[in-house]
């Protein structure tokens, strides 16, 4: 017997591995298994349809358009979704909320927040302020619209995009988007001040305008976009080149930062008398609006040393009179 002994405990050991091993395999096939149930149930969650949200014909509301959810994975999901918005409503009258030269750089999905980091092209800064609210309240609605989905952050070129107050806007909810205030109902016109170059180009006149504005929304983006637009009254001209764009304006302390795109630069006719007329038609026109006492020039995000190699870009500037029309 003491020939078999060693043998046998032998034969004993592997018995036990091999049953640890089938043990193993059971355990984790079953802990699969329960991983697939979940993630089943997850997808059977998802499959639904969902509302669309799109501008309305009188463009003062947004209007939902039904659409089938065709992917399985969330983030696949929230793709499609982007995509359908992005391509606009099947609905006659409807009219989309996304402009096409609009990118979606980036689409993150924090699963343990429910929330949706979206990073968009710097093309956003070309929306007007009304269109911005459209934007904004399309996707945030149609979005938290997936029961997975509650809130949402945007973000510009990586940037987290800045309310009025030149603070991060941080996650929108739905519950966060107030639909009246694009209401043209809701609309408030305002006159405001505005300065060009005379015909001869010797001084600056001011030109008094009156605009519907969305009262959510900075005054100073509304004073930019109608300089830009150039003047209404006869024998005035622009100071601004038309291809410029602004990519970002807010005030704080008393300074408002205008941020241009390179084309303010580019497309100037140049000349110190020309580079002046611009910086104080700009600077005499904001600080009209009474929070503001000074102008922070920045083109592309970056301060420059100067204009177009006239005049110091790298401080704000104060209101000047010397160039205004008596």
């Amino acid at each position: 017997m003491g020939y078999f002994k060693k043998p046998y405990q032998w034969l004993l050991g592997i018995g036990t591995v091999v049953l640890i091993l089938v043990f193993l395999f059971f355990a984790r096939s079953i802990d699969f298994s329960n991983n697939q149930s979940m993630s089943k149930k997850t997808v059977e969650l998802q499959s639904n349809t969902i509302q669309l949200y799109f501008v309305s014909q009188d463009q003062s509301k947004l209007v939902g358009e039904n659409v089938a959810i065709t992917k399985e994975q969330e983030e696949d999901i929230i793709l499609q979704v982007l995509e359908a918005l992005k391509q606009g409503p099947q609905t006659p009258g409807l009219f989309p909320s996304i402009p096409k030269n609009i990118e979606f750089i980036d689409t993150q999905f924090d699963e343990e927040e429910h929330m949706v980091e979206l990073n968009l092209s710097s093309a956003y800064f070309d929306l007007k302020a009304m269109d911005e609210v459209f934007f904004r309240a399309s996707v945030v609605k149609t979005l938290t619209e997936l029961p997975f989905v509650q809130k949402i952050q945007f973000f510009v070129e990586e940037k987290p995009l800045l309310g009025t107050d030149g603070k991060p806007l941080g996650p929108i909810s739905a519950e966060d988007i107030i639909l009246e205030k694009v209401n043209p109902l809701n609309t408030e016109y305002k006159e405001i001040q505005l300065y060009f170059s005379n015909q001869d180009a010797t001084a600056l006149v001011v030109e008094n305008r009156t605009i519907a504005i969305n009262p959510n929304e900075p005054l100073e983006k509304y004073v930019m976009e109608q300089l830009i637009a150039g003047p209404q009254i006869q024998n005035l001209h622009k100071t601004i080149p038309p291809e410029t764009k602004i990519k970002g304006i807010q005030t704080s302390d008393g300074i408002c930062y205008v941020d241009l795109s390179t084309e303010f630069r580019t497309k100037h006719w140049g000349g110190s008398t020309g580079e002046i007329f611009t910086i104080y038609s700009i600077v005499n026109s904001l600080t009209e609006l009474p929070h503001i006492q000074k102008v922070q020039f920045l083109i592309e995000g970056e301060k420059q040393e100067t204009f177009k190699g006239h005049v110091d870009f790298s401080n704000p500037f104060e209101r000047n009179l010397d160039f205004i029309q008596q």
